[in-house]
């Protein structure tokens, strides 16, 4: 890694844990993530990642997207529907004034319920959510959900009827582990080329996660540790963002 990890806000919640690392490419990021306290009982945690050729005013758009979906989750609160109105809002400005450039957003988005430890899921194209259980085993919630990534189609509601964005919900228990990371940490590579996350990834990233015991820090701490080592003496060559959250071990969920 060319830069080194930053040191985010990271929220502070009773019972969970949250562990965040960001290792820039360049001055201007082209993404960012999100912790949002929807409530007294909710927290969103979304995910967003730029693809394509740079769009003008690269930094006030992404500022623009940032300050959009903030406001999205707080009066929208269904994670789809805060997608379809991201989409609907950010479509044409990808699009403009070139209907050739390769613009689009990547994006994933979780309400949490901190009582009971229970989430709603919804993505557009970024990766799979991984779930590693207080058991060990891994889980990926939102693999085969329908989406479509920000300003994938202009106009072609047929499209967009076919690649909507859906909800799931899933829950976390007490131990368990959440994570999300962008495409720049999956396509990481090593000096030989090979990627982080790629067809090697149950070898380098999700034995990492399945073998540590511990919470969101370990595990964050854990797989960063690995990621340095993974990719000595290669160069970065985009931004890179990792998440863990979770219940702690003696979280106790609110009953109805």
């Amino acid at each position: 890694m060319t830069r080194s990890e930053m040191s985010p806000c990271i929220p502070v919640i009773d019972g969970f844990e949250f562990f965040v690392a960001v290792c820039p490419f360049c001055e201007v990021a082209g993404g960012f993530y999100q912790f949002t306290l929807v409530n007294e009982d909710k927290l969103a945690i979304g995910i967003c990642d730029f693809v394509g050729s740079m769009h003008p005013h690269f930094d006030s758009f992404i500022s623009k997207l940032s300050s959009e979906m903030k406001d999205a989750i707080l009066t929208i609160h269904d994670p789809a529907h805060i997608l379809e109105h991201l989409d609907a809002v950010f479509t044409p400005i990808l699009r403009h004034p070139d209907p050739l450039a390769f613009r689009m957003v990547m994006v994933s988005l979780a309400i949490l319920d901190i009582r009971d430890g229970s989430m709603i899921l919804t993505k557009g194209g970024q990766p799979d959510m991984v779930i590693r259980r207080a058991d060990g085993s891994l889980e990926f919630p939102d693999r085969d959900i329908k989406g479509r990534l920000i300003g994938l189609v202009d106009g072609k509601e047929l499209s967009k009827a076919e690649f909507y964005f859906e909800n799931r919900t899933v829950q976390l228990n007490p131990g368990d582990v959440a994570i999300y990371c962008n495409e720049g940490l999956i396509e990481a590579k090593d000096i030989h080329n090979k990627s982080f996350v790629g067809c090697d990834d149950l070898r380098t990233f999700g034995e990492v996660v399945a073998r540590n015991d511990g919470g969101p820090k370990a595990i964050g701490d854990a797989v960063m540790k690995r990621l340095r080592e993974f990719t000595a003496g290669a160069l970065q060559d985009d931004d890179m963002t990792f998440i863990c959250f979770g219940p702690r071990p003696d979280f106790r969920p609110a009953t109805t």
